[in-house]
């Protein structure tokens, strides 16, 4: 357990330095565990998108998530997601969050992290109504 830990932050501290020295690379993406993702967002300013119903997406989702619908993705990806963005993926199944990686890499998006099924996410939640759509700056 404490050498798949080590690797994935070496994994991800390379990441790390590729998007803060502007390195380019070809585009993939990893399956990272919940708290290689807590880790991530802690530590960077990502973009969390949730590919779950609306209906899910108000009752339990992670603070700052973005819902975008995976039939959604190739139209509105470019108005909402910047190339050089950090991503992490989540949704109510692993199929569908390796689906939606996989589209990101094939539009061009670079750092893209896949965390799978979100139902069993052990940190702080929200809900509501009361989330913002993200608009690029």
């Amino acid at each position: 357990m404490k050498k798949k830990l080590f690797i994935t932050s070496v994994v991800i501290s390379f990441f790390l330095k590729i998007i803060s020295k502007g390195i380019t690379h070809s585009p993939i993406y990893k399956s990272i565990s919940y708290s290689e993702g807590k880790e991530l967002m802690d530590k960077t300013n990502c973009v969390i998108l949730d590919v779950r119903s609306k209906k899910e997406f108000i009752a339990r989702r992670l603070s700052n998530s973005i819902l975008i619908y995976e039939e959604d993705l190739v139209r509105q990806a470019e108005t909402m997601l910047k190339k050089s963005d950090i991503i992490i993926v989540y949704s109510d199944s692993k199929v569908k969050s390796k689906r939606v990686c996989k589209t990101l890499v094939a539009l061009g998006y670079n750092y893209i992290f896949d965390m799978g099924d979100i139902n069993k996410w052990p940190y702080e939640i929200v809900s509501g109504n009361d989330f913002k759509i993200r608009k690029l700056s």
